[in-house]
């Protein structure tokens, strides 16, 4: 009975050892002099150092560099208020610096009293979980980016409407002024109903719920009627490199049509001291490249990684000036994606970019 009660307490034993090292969370279990009894693996990773490291954990915590020295303050300040016994419970945040200098891992850390006499033998000890908190970071600073966007994004063409609906009311204009101010009105409220479709894909795309049609059409003549419809309205020079066959694809030609009015839009906002945007469609083998490039402010290349996720704006003066929400391309993404394509990008800084996608072709090109 003995042996059974012992191979039992083993066996549990071993459970929680599995759970606490599966766990997502850093556990560190501590005497109540602050001695180290159980680090996951978690928790040695997180508070790992060179060489032989000191056993108590208030020893342990300067010695960690990655931590910023004053995190490393309050962290010990609050692990001594649990030895002494000033309080049994504690918790903080904070965060550590990545190697790219760009990125950081939020964690927060509590800690609480354990009567561990029954369990272990003790009186009592300490236990710390350091919890990974970096997606709830990120999120939440994506939704600070939405309704930053939202605000500044929405109230410059409602400021415009308003403005110019109260001078036409409270004003006696000519026919030419009316007119002009009727076509700035009219562009406005297209930019805004722009922004407003922006958001609701966004939603769609976020829920799974966008849908796409299988349409049957040649990639050749979309692009062409798009660059005209560019050349009409915009002042720079649109060089069309046309395929020698056409090539037909079996997809969503509103979306398709979406991506290349996003990214062609691009090329001429971030180009604004150069005139000219190359298009070209190009057949390799049973694939279908559309590349865009323009030769106007250009992308750093730590921009790279996170130019397609939603609200990410490259930060700098040039960009700061032109505007825009941070949503067509990763709307672009989205779409090229669901079709089973891809999309990259190019861009040397002052030298312009390329974007190009690729997708496959219906089988009567290939």
């Amino acid at each position: 009975m003995l042996e059974r009660e012992k191979n039992a307490i083993a066996r549990q034993r071993d459970i929680i050892q599995s759970i606490l090292q599966a766990s997502n969370e850093a556990f560190v279990l501590t005497e109540s002099n602050g001695s180290v009894l159980f680090m996951n693996v978690h928790a040695r990773r997180l508070m790992d150092l060179p060489g032989i490291a000191p056993n108590k954990i208030q020893e342990r915590i300067p010695l960690l560099s990655t931590f910023r020295p004053r995190d490393r303050s309050e962290m010990l300040r609050k692990i001594d208020q649990l030895l002494d016994g000033t309080a049994r419970e504690v918790s903080m945040r904070f965060s550590i610096p990545q190697p790219n200098d760009r990125d950081e891992e939020y964690y927060e850390m509590y800690g609480t009293t354990m009567d561990t006499k029954r369990q272990i033998g003790m009186d009592s000890g300490f236990l710390f979980v350091f919890r990974n908190r970096t997606e709830e970071e990120r999120m939440d600073q994506i939704k600070n980016e939405l309704v930053s966007t939202v605000s500044h994004e929405l109230r410059t063409p409602l400021s415009s409407l308003s403005g110019y609906i109260e001078l036409m009311l409270a004003r006696d204009l000519t026919p030419e002024k009316r007119e002009r101010f009727l076509k700035t009105m009219s562009r406005e409220a297209k930019r805004l109903t722009a922004l407003l479709n922006d958001f609701l894909d966004i939603q769609r795309m976020e829920d799974g719920h966008q849908e796409y049609k299988q349409d049957h059409f040649a990639l050749n003549e979309l692009v062409l009627e798009v660059i005209e419809r560019f050349r009409e309205t915009s002042d720079h020079t649109i060089h069309f490199d046309n395929a020698d066959d056409d090539l037909h694809l079996v997809a969503d030609r509103d979306r398709i049509e979406q991506v290349l009015v996003n990214l062609i839009s691009n090329a001429i906002k971030y180009s604004p001291n150069r005139q000219e945007i190359e298009v070209r469609v190009r057949q390799d083998h049973n694939q279908a490249h559309v590349s865009i490039r323009d030769f106007g402010i250009g992308i750093p290349e730590h921009a790279f990684e996170k130019l397609f996720t939603k609200f990410y704006r490259v930060d700098n003066s040039d960009t700061r000036k032109i505007g825009g929400t941070g949503l067509g391309l990763s709307i672009c993404k989205e779409i090229i994606e669901s079709h089973g394509g891809s999309i990259e990008v190019e861009s040397t800084v002052g030298k312009g970019s390329t974007f190009t996608f690729t997708l496959d072709l219906a089988e009567e090109t290939s």
